[in-house]
C-alpha cells in the first residue's frame, strides 16, 4: 500500500507545501526538508541489492542564513495547511531569494554530515552487540558438536583398530565434524557481512515552507484599520522565554534531586523537552516542561506532544511551573496524557 501511494503521490511530495506553525511566535520563514535514510550491512539480498537493515524518515530545518538544523522526528505534527488569506499575508516573504538558492543541496550536505552518522551510529550501537551475542553462542554450541564427534571418531578408530565392530564409522563421525566446522565458518562469514554497517546516501522525499504565526500576526496589526501594533508586542516573547527557562531549570533541579540525570533536549522537537535517566533502573522519563506565570489556568500541548505521550505513556510526563515575581514554585508532574486531551488542559 505504501508503494502504491508512493508511485502516485511522490510527485506532490517533492512539490511541498506552505504550512503554518501556531506554536511558533517568531517572524522568520524556515524550510523543512523530509529525507529518507537507510543504513545497510554487507548481506546482498536474492536480487543482489544492498540488504537494508535500518530506514528512517528525518528533518531538516533551514533558515534565512541558509544554517542546517535537525528539525526534530516529527515537526510536521504541529503544522497546518496555510489558508490563501494567510498566503497572501506572507507573500513578500515567500517570494524571496533565499528560498531557491540550492536548499536541496544543503538539506542532503547536512543530512549526509549530521543525521545520516546518527542513525548509522544508533543502529550500530543496537546490532553489534546483539551480533557479538550471537556469534559467541553460535561459536558455544557448534565448537561443542565439532569436540564431540572429533573424539567420537577417535574413540571409533580405536574400536576399529582393536577389531571391535561398530554401528558408525570413524571416517563417517570425522566427516560430520568437517561438516560442522565448514558451517561454522560459513556462519561466522555471514556475521561478519552482518557487522559491517554502513549508510545509503540520503533522498529528498518532500519539503515544505513553514511560516510562523508571528510573522502572520504581526502582518495582520500592519493592515490599515487594525490600528496600532500593542505596546510590548515584540516583548512577550522576550518574557515567554525567561518564564520557560526558569520552568526547565526548576525541572532539572527536581530530577537531580531525586537522583536522575537530566538532559535538555527541546532544541530538539521531539515531543519533550527533558529526557531524564533514573541510573539505578536505567528507566527513561520524557518530561514536557510548561512554565505558566502565576494566576494563568490554561496550559496548551501541542500536537506532537499528545502523540509522544500516547506512544510512550509509562514514559510521558507533564511537568507544570508557575512562575512568581522571577522565581519557580516546585513542579508539578503527571504522568502522560489522556487519549482524549484537549489542545489545552
Amino acid at each position: 500500500m505504501i508503494s502504491i501511494i508512493r508511485e502516485d503521490y511522490d510527485q506532490l511530495m517533492k512539490q511541498g507545501a506552505v504550512l503554518v506553525d501556531d506554536t511558533d511566535p517568531g517572524t522568520e520563514l524556515s524550510a523543512i526538508f523530509l529525507l529518507e535514510h537507510s543504513v545497510q550491512d554487507a548481506r546482498p539480498t536474492s536480487t543482489g541489492k544492498p540488504h537494508v537493515i535500518s530506514q528512517k524518515l528525518q528533518f531538516a530545518a533551514i533558515g534565512k542564513d541558509g544554517v542546517a538544523v535537525n528539525a526534530g522526528i516529527a515537526p510536521h505534527l504541529n503544522l497546518r495547511p496555510a489558508t490563501p488569506d494567510e498566503i497572501a499575508l506572507a507573500r513578500a516573504e515567500l517570494a524571496e531569494d533565499w528560498l531557491t538558492n540550492e536548499l536541496e543541496r544543503t538539506a542532503i550536505n547536512f543530512a549526509t554530515v549530521e543525521l545520516a552518522q546518527g542513525h548509522v551510529a544508533e543502529v550500530k550501537a543496537r546490532r553489534i552487540p546483539e551480533i557479538d551475542k550471537v556469534e559467541q553462542e553460535v561459536k558455544a554450541r557448534l565448537k561443542k558438536e565439532i569436540n564431540y564427534w572429533d573424539s567420537r571418531a577417535f574413540e571409533l578408530k580405536e574400536e576399529e583398530k582393536a577389531g571391535k565392530k561398530t554401528r558408525l564409522n570413524w571416517q563417517n563421525a570425522e566427516r560430520r565434524a568437517e561438516d560442522i566446522a565448514d558451517r561454522l565458518k560459513r556462519r561466522q562469514g555471514q556475521l561478519e557481512q552482518e557487522r559491517f554497517i554502513t549508510s545509503q546516501p540520503p533522498r529528498i522525499r518532500g519539503g515544505m515552507i513553514v511560516v510562523p504565526r508571528g510573522l502572520l500576526d504581526a502582518r495582520r496589526t500592519a493592515q490599515p484599520g487594525n490600528g496600532a501594533a500593542p505596546s510590548g508586542f515584540s516583548e512577550d516573547p522576550i518574557a515567554r522565554r525567561e518564564i520557560e527557562i526558569l520552568a526547565m531549570d526548576a525541572v532539572m533541579a527536581a530530577e537531580k534531586e531525586l537522583g536522575n540525570v537530566p538532559t535538555d533536549v527541546s532544541a530538539q522537537k521531539v515531543g519533550y523537552d527533558i529526557l531524564s535517566l533514573d541510573p539505578r533502573s536505567q528507566h527513561l522519563r520524557f518530561i514536557e516542561v510548561k512554565g505558566r506565570i502565576d494566576g494563568a489556568d490554561t496550559v496548551m500541548v501541542t500536537r506532537q506532544e499528545i502523540i509522544t505521550s500516547l506512544h510512550e505513556p509509562e514514559k510521558f510526563i507533564l511537568a507544570v511551573v508557575q512562575v512568581e515575581g522571577g522565581f519557580a514554585r516546585q513542579p508539578r508532574m503527571s504522568g502522560g496524557l489522556s487519549a482524549r486531551s484537549p489542545s489545552s488542559v
